[in-house]
């Protein structure tokens, strides 16, 4: 009887660590490029914003570079017994900004798009948890993070090529299938060759979005809260 019981118990455990270690298998980067179709949809958005406007005679459109621009989630957890940070990257980020050079303060951002999928950490297994486990980023409708603006706040009246200026962005950020509003406090600067570049960050509690980090016995103390950040180039 007690060689059964153990034998049972053996079969769970290899049944679960099996399920674990396919959940967590390395996460294959998508192939295909979706730059292009994301800044189209951002910029039929700005582009109708523009016609609206009949003030706006000026506007230039700058599209977000990807490859010179990155979206990070940054958390602390406790990993084996190790305190550890955890920093997840990606460069598939697109979209577009509409920016007056008479009059900055009327600067209207598109949606931002990441694509959640290519979001990679140090950890290999990790990545395939969040992809599986926590984003479920591998099931259809949730392979993108999306943030559209709804206002922008505190662009001065004039901004000075090659200065740093703070403004905040308000908008809705779009995890997993679930909406809510975030604000990003953000810097920006007009560069010389009438490009874009700045930084955004905003503090969110992923419970609020439904995420949740599997309860697993080498993780524990997992921060409630995470750090977004958006680093970009527009041109």
């Amino acid at each position: 009887m007690k060689t059964t019981l153990i034998a049972i118990i053996g079969l769970v455990l290899i049944v679960g660590t099996s399920i674990f270690m396919y959940k967590t298998r390395p996460v294959n980067i998508p192939a295909q490029d979706t730059t292009e179709t994301t800044s189209t949809d951002s910029k039929i958005q700005t582009e109708t914003v523009e016609q609206k406007d009949t003030t706006v005679s000026n506007t230039k459109t700058l599209r977000i570079i990807g490859t010179e621009s990155q979206a990070t989630f940054t958390l602390k957890e406790t990993l084996s017994g190790k305190d550890v940070t955890v920093i997840g990257v990606t460069n598939s980020i697109s979209g577009d900004i509409q920016l007056q050079a008479t009059n900055p303060a009327k600067l209207i951002l598109g949606t931002i798009k990441i694509d959640a999928r290519t979001l990679k950490t140090d950890n290999e297994r990790r990545n395939g948890a969040i992809a599986r486990m926590i984003l479920n980023s591998d099931q259809q409708g949730n392979e993108y993070i999306t943030f559209t603006a709804t206002d922008v706040r505190g662009i001065p009246a004039t901004i000075e090529t090659g200065k740093q200026f703070s403004y905040t962005i308000v908008g809705n950020l779009t995890i997993r299938g679930t909406t809510k509003p975030v604000t990003f406090n953000a810097t920006s600067t007009l560069n010389a060759d009438g490009s874009l570049s700045g930084t955004a960050n905003a503090t969110v509690t992923y419970g609020d979005f439904g995420i949740s980090v599997p309860d697993l016995s080498f993780l524990a103390n997992v921060d409630k809260d995470t750090t977004l950040s958006i680093s970009l180039l527009a041109k």
